[in-house]
């Protein structure tokens, strides 16, 4: 059966998708590489709906109706071999999605590509280096900036940013390393049954910290405190939007009946003059 010029499957009744994009590199001869929307498929990050598969090569070569080719110089550290198939690493394929995918759709292929361990920041930002001005390169730098590592932030440093946060902002005062229900809250507003958390990733990545929060949450929600996570990055780089949400929430809830039980324990909370 033809797949393309010069390219064949020979004995087979159903030809898998990496038999399609291994047909694919096959006939754009040596040097060619799975790349774009097809090695984002292939490394899972997202859905190709293309009718062609793409591929990178280097030079000039001839031109292939059936495969969409990126004329490209790769570099070594670029490319690799996955399922068989010659293709871009997960970095130059980021890099070479950015260049093609709406913002949206390039977020999720970062999450995905996040959540299977496929983010590498080192190879990443070589890749960066090496495309200087290519297309797709500040897409992706901007794309990239909530995956970067943010400082270390030490849990009173956190409350600090945040103190600073409230009072920037005019918000109410709110009372600081208090306990409410045997759990200790950040920054909680009694009279709007608010709790509002500050997150760091460092401390808040491993399955128990994600279990142990959750849990915490519920209980909390159960006892008619709503809680608000914000991180050490949202306050420094999204501190009006934060602060116009928590207005609203603030505004929002009231403890005209069945007040939850009062803080305690904790320091008082800045003033808000």
């Amino acid at each position: 059966m033809p797949l393309h010029r010069g390219v064949y499957a020979a004995a087979h009744t159903a030809v898998r998708p990496v038999a399609y994009r291994f047909a694919a590199v096959l006939a754009c001869g040596p040097g060619a590489f799975l790349s774009h929307r097809s090695a984002g498929e292939a490394w899972e990050l997202c859905v190709n709906h293309r009718s062609r598969h793409e591929v990178t090569a280097s030079g000039g070569g001839r031109r292939i109706t059936t495969v969409e080719v990126h004329r490209c110089r790769l570099h070594p550290d670029e490319v690799t071999v996955l399922d068989g198939v010659p293709i871009t690493t997960a970095a130059r394929t980021l890099l070479d999605l950015a260049a093609v995918l709406p913002p949206s759709r390039l977020e999720k292929a970062i999450e995905r590509a996040e959540l299977l361990g496929l983010i590498d920041l080192v190879a990443i930002d070589a890749v960066l280096r090496r495309a200087h001005h290519r297309r797709g390169v500040s897409a992706l730098r901007a794309a990239l900036r909530a995956f970067r590592p943010e400082p270390h932030f030490t849990r009173s440093e956190l409350e600090r940013i945040a103190i600073s946060f409230v009072q920037e902002h005019d918000l109410p005062a709110p009372a600081v390393n208090c306990s409410v229900g045997g759990e200790e809250l950040d920054l909680y507003w009694d009279d709007a049954r608010v709790d509002l958390e500050c997150d760091g990733w460092a401390t808040h990545r491993t399955r128990t910290a994600y279990e142990r929060d959750r849990a915490r949450d519920r209980k909390l929600q159960a006892a008619g405190i709503r809680v608000i996570r914000v991180t050490a990055a949202q306050l420094r780089h999204e501190r009006d939007e934060v602060a116009a949400d928590l207005r609203t929430l603030l505004e929002s809830y009231s403890a005209a009946s069945n007040p939850p039980e009062a803080c305690s324990g904790g320091p008082p909370g800045p003033s808000s003059a």
